[in-house]
């Protein structure tokens, strides 16, 4: 017997989620930037992919920022006045409710979060400031955290850290494919400040990097501000670019950066890019003391107070040592890995769990066969096909076993099994190899809440991870299950089955 060559249509069709709606409010100019508008196409990218419908909301979006917008197939509603007209405009632009609505904006709070109820089901805030306080049903702070706080003084869920940095998917392809970086001789530095600098300072850094290393060509990004007439000013072994479309290809071939702290540091981190890191604005101190804290750049401070000598010296230093910036790469693809944007998209999305189903007998096989989930499991043996048809009618078959499948709107996403003896049922977790990295957590909590809200009684959930399987140990932690012990190379975990238990 042969397995299908495809999921099943049924699977398929279960697998799609269509028509759900998601409005981004955020701006950009030439003060705050492009930052803000950056990560949240990311974001809409992702799920656009999934078939939601995008709707931008932005004030004054004029030029490269309507094009940017437009040119990805988004709507773009321009906003005016105050708060309370804003959101009576936005009533009156959307055909229906929102299914979550996306706030990326330093100005706007709790007072119009609080109108823009009447928009969405659910809201969503992207926030650098640590602004906790604020009314939402998910917090996405994809810097550190700094000073006293902490995640649990965030009354939303909160997703913190690099591990939710927005990237466009070109770093996270760029990440994979593009491997670990082969350090040798800086023949070309990158400067890359962002879309707020003034080009006049972009011109003094690159020149800066002309000074300290006069060998190496340096490629300057200009801001979006920038015309086509202004960038082409190009001087010996200096060239200025605006509007570069691929920044993960250019950040491949360089071989050190000199950038600022914003999205940007994240970006050089996914291509493993040795960096010196300059703050422009008071956010992007935390990321440089933590990528310098990390190993993963060289945060030298402000720019506007950061004299030229230092700045020309720490490149040449950093230029000398080989060493230096092979860790630097490193640990910069250790700390981000270009997914965040993936993560984001499953809490917006969902995980929605459903009973397997012997439809699901492909799918199912081909998940439990990858290479990684082999080597993972207590037998590392492939599993012929033949096998693993008569072992899921009879887990379809038996009473004291839920079998349970994952998906949302980018497709299946992992199985789930629990297996009932007596007073206790062990959890087993597979993640399709596609998402692997990124959902697990999610798809181990949604199927954990279905099974104590289920039938099948225990009165605990346990479960049995090989002691050097840290994944796995970090799924079921986060998962809120705790270690009670070990024994031969496997660590035990128990949680709670009660429907009231929290994960």
């Amino acid at each position: 017997m042969n397995p299908p060559s495809d999921p099943s249509e049924a699977a398929r069709a279960l697998a799609r989620v269509r028509g759900r709606r998601v409005l981004f409010r955020a701006d950009a100019s030439p003060e705050i930037g492009t930052g803000h508008i950056s990560r949240c196409l990311a974001l809409a990218d992702e799920l656009a992919h999934r078939g939601w419908s995008i709707t931008f909301a932005s004030r004054d979006p004029d030029g490269d920022l309507r094009d940017v917008v437009t040119s990805a197939g988004f709507q773009l509603i321009r906003v005016a006045g105050d708060e309370v007209g804003e959101i009576r405009l936005l009533r009156s632009a959307l055909p229906e409710r929102q299914d979550w609505l996306v706030l990326d904006s330093y100005v706007l709070g709790n007072a119009w979060l609080d109108h823009a109820k009447q928009l969405a089901r659910h809201r969503a805030v992207i926030d650098d400031l640590q602004r906790f306080e604020l009314d939402c049903d998910l917090f996405v702070h994809p810097t550190p955290l700094r000073g006293p706080a902490s995640s649990a003084s965030v009354a939303a869920p909160a997703l913190i850290g690099p591990r939710y940095a927005l990237l466009r998917s070109q770093f996270s392809r760029a990440h994979i494919e593009g491997g670990a970086r082969v350090v040798g001789d800086v023949r070309s530095i990158l400067v890359s400040l962002g879309g707020a600098v003034d080009g006049r300072i972009t011109t003094s850094v690159a020149q800066a990097c002309h000074l300290a290393v006069p060998e190496a060509e340096v490629v300057a990004v200009l801001g979006h501000q920038i015309s086509d007439q202004e960038a082409g000013h190009d001087e010996p072994m200096v060239r200025y670019l605006a509007r570069v479309e691929d920044m993960a290809a250019l950040m491949l071939r360089v071989d050190m950066a000199v950038g600022a702290g914003g999205t940007t540091s994240w970006e050089r981190c996914a291509v493993g890019l040795p960096s010196i890191i300059v703050a422009i604005a008071d956010n992007q101190v935390p990321v440089g003391r933590t990528l310098t804290e990390n190993g993963c750049a060289v945060y030298l401070g402000d720019l506007k107070s950061l004299e030229p000598r230092r700045l020309e010296e720490e490149i040449r230093l950093l230029a000398a040592s080989r060493d230096r910036r092979s860790a630097m790469s490193s640990a910069s693809r250790g700390l981000v890995d270009g997914l965040g944007v993936m993560r984001v998209a499953h809490h917006l999305d969902g995980v929605r769990i459903r009973r397997a189903t012997m439809a699901d007998a492909s799918l199912l096989w081909r998940w439990a066969n990858d290479p990684d989930t082999r080597a993972a499991s207590f037998t590392s043996e492939p599993i012929p096909y033949p096998d693993h048809v008569r072992w899921l009618q009879e887990r379809l078959a038996d009473r004291s076993c839920l079998l349970l499948i994952g998906w949302n709107g980018a497709g299946p996403l992992g199985q789930v099994r629990f297996d009932r003896t007596e007073d206790e049922a062990e959890v087993s977790i597979s993640v399709a190899p596609e998402h692997r990295g990124v959902v697990g957590s999610l798809l181990l909590e949604s199927a954990l809440q279905r099974f104590r809200h289920g039938s099948l009684r225990s009165n605990i959930v346990v479960a049995r991870v090989k002691i050097d399987n840290e994944r796995s140990r970090r799924l079921f932690e986060r998962a809120g299950f705790r270690l009670v012990g070990e024994r031969e190379g496997v660590l035990l975990y128990h949680a709670s089955a009660s429907a009231d238990a929290t994960s």
